[in-house]
């Protein structure tokens, strides 16, 4: 049974334990903003559950909160960038880049930006409403740990890569979208069978080489299943593309590599982001022309729910009435806290 707390309570607990535990405080500040923003758009296998395996990464020598994430290539006058992560959480090295690629993006109407050596930054939604919140439109996404079995294969050979897409929308509900390149991910799975309700068939299936045990997943505790890719090759279009921008163009770990430890050294994974600038266009309406074509699309009908909807929905009903945490991850929370020395209440 969850029990509901403010976003203000929650906020002041995290950051107090980071802060104990060492964090620096700009890592600290974005992480948390992105799990309380991820947990009151309901993403919650990717909101306040993640700062636990934050700090169990960070004890295993797979993730930091020391060191912020750094520019290490930026021209002037072009609108491309790259970052270092350091290793430190994907939160942090995500939305620092998606800082960044607002910036390039209101100075030259595009904005492009890598990371490379980031860790898992969980879902796309809070840097998409980072870059809504300017009126701009944007694209991201991630490699990760190879999970699917993809083009005939039934052994891991591709990522289950993430990617979200946002746009502003004039005097209605913003679009905006965030998926996995799977028919289903594997914290979903997770969340369905701790609810005891049945996974779909067809979005996993056995791994015909469980001997093959590289590296760490960040998604499953195990590769003994794999997932299947959405719309069969399509969706593995899709994530061969996220790959290629965010761990080849970005200069970072593919494939096998990405996610995994390597002569003693954990290799983390990649992002991008992609910002566009609407104000940069010749044509000033871009926000309205997007009402036109969201309306379009519902028909004046009250059963067409558009990207966005969903997300703003809860959003509203957990500002108002708290974040639900289930008895599980409060125990989790209050273990750090006791350890931290921390007050929960």
């Amino acid at each position: 049974m969850a029990k509901r707390y403010k976003k203000d309570f929650v906020r002041g607990v995290l950051v107090e334990i980071l802060q104990n535990f060492g964090g620096h405080s700009q890592i600290i500040s974005d992480v948390v903003n992105v799990v309380i923003e991820s947990s009151l758009r309901g993403l919650d296998t990717h909101g306040i559950a993640m700062v636990p395996k934050i700090l169990k990464r960070c004890k295993e020598g797979r993730s930091q909160l020391s060191k912020p994430a750094e520019v290490i290539s930026k021209e002037k006058g072009f609108s491309i960038a790259a970052m270092e992560g350091h290793l430190a959480p994907g939160q942090h090295s995500c939305l620092a880049a998606t800082r960044l690629a607002k910036l390039l993006a209101a100075q030259r109407g595009v904005g492009l930006v890598t990371v490379r050596n980031s860790t898992h930054f969980g879902g796309c939604i809070p840097y998409l409403v980072e870059i809504i919140r300017d009126r701009m439109m944007g694209l991201i996404g991630s490699n990760s740990l190879r999970s699917m079995g993809v083009f005939g294969l039934s052994y891991p050979n591709l990522g289950n890569n993430p990617f979200g897409f946002a746009a502003p929308v004039s005097g209605g509900t913003d679009y905006i979208f965030d998926f996995s390149s799977a028919i289903m991910s594997f914290g979903k799975k997770a969340q369905l069978e701790s609810d005891e309700i049945p996974v779909p068939e067809g979005a996993f299936k056995i791994n015909e080489r469980p001997d093959v045990k590289e590296g760490v997943s960040e998604i499953a505790d195990s590769l003994s299943e794999i997932a299947e890719p959405f719309g069969g090759y399509k969706g593995a279009s899709v994530a061969m593309m996220i790959e290629i921008l965010s761990g080849v163009l970005g200069e970072g770990y593919v494939g096998e590599q990405t996610e995994i430890i390597q002569n003693g050294q954990f290799l983390g994974p990649s992002h991008f982001v992609l910002v566009i600038n609407p104000a940069s266009m010749p044509s000033k309406s871009f926000e309205e022309r997007m009402k036109i074509f969201v309306d379009g699309i519902r028909r004046r009908s009250e059963n067409v729910r558009i990207p966005g909807d969903k997300s703003l929905a809860i959003f509203q009903k957990r500002s108002m009435l708290g974040i639900p945490i289930d008895k599980d991850l409060i125990e989790e929370i209050k273990s750090l806290c006791e350890e931290l020395d921390v007050e929960w209440q």
